[in-house]
């Protein structure tokens, strides 16, 4: 994993080049070994969805 800030202890989880997000009421993202994070891949995050445009749903390996 690459730091994404020099000060914080923050490591980037997904891809470079992808939009990803996780929100769900007060659900965890991370399976319960802390292994996979689950994610929604879209094409774009500049505005709202249009008829027809797909996004994906799967996981990132946290340990990868």
């Amino acid at each position: 994993m690459s730091k994404i800030h020099e000060t914080y202890e923050w490591e980037l989880l997904t891809p470079q080049g992808g939009n990803y997000f996780f929100g769900y009421y007060d659900r965890t993202a991370l399976s319960p070994d802390n292994r996979r994070h689950l994610a929604l891949r879209a094409p774009q995050q500049e505005r709202l969805p249009r008829i027809g445009e797909k996004a994906e749903v799967g996981y990132v390996d946290v340990e990868a």
